[in-house]
């Protein structure tokens, strides 16, 4: 197997850069904390008096700033306030900095230099001289933490002070993306893992020369994964109350905390019962007895209706199903592709799903491409979006559904959310009347594909479990976002429509979540080794 350099791999490649800088200056989970920075600083300057007549110039110092996640949101701040500042941006990789250069140029107040973080200053006029020097998930990918503080101190005036952003808890998404790289396990002081928490960081920190550590904390789960670090260079003033880690946990902060996040529960849970209600309402399945036009003997053809698939699961989804002697059809239902109305008419989107297939280097043969039929269509408007002659060839042929066309929006409130109900209730009334198409002899599967959000709060709010059961789960378990907990009433909406009617649909819901790899067998089993139909080990 060839050898290659990772960070080389990542950084230079102008496409992979930029997917880079997308994901540490997107990522809501990132940027939430650049944003806590900046208001941080905004709001230092104005308890300091910082203003445009300041005769001292306020220095800051980035360090590790890489493709400029953080740099991007301080520095447009710092330069609407319109005090004297002079802002450093250092990286190990002189390519980053040479792009940064570029991309800030309209900030004349910046400066840029090529520095290693475990490396002291390297000019005697930069000892002392900085007020404040910020670094975000960078320190923790040096040899010795010890040693990285203490260089950092030295950049720092005596009443400087350090701005630390880092993950506090070990992810297994980071260990798998991050983990083959080399640099991930440079340490060599005595960390287990390049990932620590904040006492350690806190040891380290004060063991290096500063005087003083907070950081930030909160009620939810996930300011437990990553926190900004606030390290003070002098003592922190006579008379001003520290808050301590034992204050943090204290019995009047945790009762506060608790009843803020029951009174939250609440309120999700009375929101979530509104919208399965309103979404469910008027449901009902044709009795088979009076569907005059049901096909006793109903085809033995398999359709397999698949949304999102030009995602990456539903590429991999379709061409798995595509690639099955046992599937005669697949349906994939996707949004219209980006551009107007213009575009959407002169769209092809069977070309469009071909080139997401390929995107993916996922190429097929023609026997498995000829049973691709691409649809472009707004999902959440009635009849899926589709004319009477498309939509009643679906309720003719198909046989099982996976819905797996959701946007990943953490952003998104439940009420933003609402399209996504709709979608799903007219899956499930396409699904009914399928099952009322095709007769007594046989069911129509519906699989949703969930997610991990839908469960992200389990282990705060079951009493620290850390096993999630299979079994339908409430929006107690969600994370505290639209996207999780619009999963979650997807789910409800399934369990309470199709779900009622075992013996009309096998209807797969968060008893076989994808968090399991389970995908189209209610029995168990890696999704990538069922079969679909009459092979004796088809679908029960």
């Amino acid at each position: 197997m060839a050898e290659a350099d990772g960070p080389q791999m990542i950084f230079g490649d102008a496409k992979n850069r930029e997917l880079v800088a997308s994901f540490y200056g997107e990522l809501p989970f990132n940027k939430l904390y650049f944003e806590l920075m900046a208001d941080f600083l905004s709001r230092l300057s104005t308890k300091l008096n910082l203003t445009c007549q300041t005769p001292t110039t306020l220095k800051i110092l980035e360090m590790g700033a890489g493709t400029g996640g953080t740099t991007k949101v301080l520095v447009p701040m710092l330069a609407k306030l319109g005090i004297p500042v002079e802002y450093t941006f250092t990286d190990l990789s002189p390519s980053l900095v040479a792009q940064a250069k570029r991309r800030f140029k309209p900030y004349p107040f910046m400066k840029f230099a090529v520095h290693d973080i475990e490396q002291p200053p390297s000019e005697a006029e930069l000892v002392s001289s900085q007020h404040i020097v910020i670094a975000s998930n960078a320190v923790h990918a040096t040899h010795s933490l010890h040693v990285s503080a203490g260089n950092i101190r030295k950049f720092l005036c005596p009443d400087g002070f350090l701005i630390l952003l880092e993950m506090m808890g070990s992810l297994h998404w980071d260990d798998v993306v991050w983990g083959t790289l080399e640099g991930w396990w440079l340490f060599d002081d005595g960390r287990t893992h390049a990932i620590v928490d904040e006492k350690h960081w806190e040891k380290e920190l004060l063991g290096s020369g500063f005087k003083h550590i907070e950081w930030t904390d909160g009620k939810l789960p996930e300011v437990r994964v990553q926190r900004v670090l606030v390290a003070m260079a002098a003592d922190v003033p006579p008379g001003l109350k520290s808050l301590s880690v034992a204050d943090r946990s204290g019995a009047n902060y945790h009762e506060h905390d608790e009843e803020m996040n029951e009174e939250h529960i609440r309120a999700r849970v009375a929101a979530a019962d509104k919208y399965v209600k309103r979404t469910i309402e008027g449901f009902s399945v044709t009795p088979l007895s009076t569907s005059a036009n049901a096909t006793s003997s109903a085809s033995s053809s398999v359709s397999v209706l698949v949304t999102g698939s030009t995602g990456s699961l539903g590429s991999h989804i379709i061409a798995h199903l595509a690639s099955l002697p046992t599937v005669d059809k697949v349906y994939c239902i996707n949004r219209h592709g980006p551009g107007g109305l213009k575009a959407r008419a002169n769209a092809d989107p069977q070309k469009r799903q071909i080139q997401a297939l390929e995107s993916k280097s996922i190429h097929l043969d023609q026997w498995s491409l000829s049973k691709l039929e691409a649809i472009e269509t707004d999902s959440f408007e009635a009849q899926l979006g589709l004319d009477m002659e498309v939509y009643e060839q679906l309720v003719d042929s198909v046989t099982h559904i996976i819905h797996n066309g959701f946007p990943v929006n953490g952003l998104r409130s439940l009420e933003q959310n609402e399209p996504q109900f709709a979608t799903m209730r007219n899956l499930v009334d396409l699904a009914a009347k399928a099952s009322a198409a095709r007769g007594p002899n046989s069911k129509i599967t519906f699989q949703l594909v969930s997610s991990l959000s839908a469960v992200g709060k389990y282990p705060y709010t079951h009493g620290g479990q850390t096993q999630v059961p299979e079994e339908p789960l409430d929006m107690d378990s969600a994370l505290p976002n639209g996207y999780g907990g619009a999963k979650v009433i997807c789910e409800r909406v399934l369990r309470e429509t199709l779900g009622q009617h075992p013996e009309r649909f096998r209807a797969a819901w968060p008893g076989l979540r994808l968090r399991q790899n389970r995908l189209l067998e209610p029995h168990g089993g890696p999704w990538f080794s069922f079969q679909i139909g009459p092979d004796p080990t088809r679908l029960p």
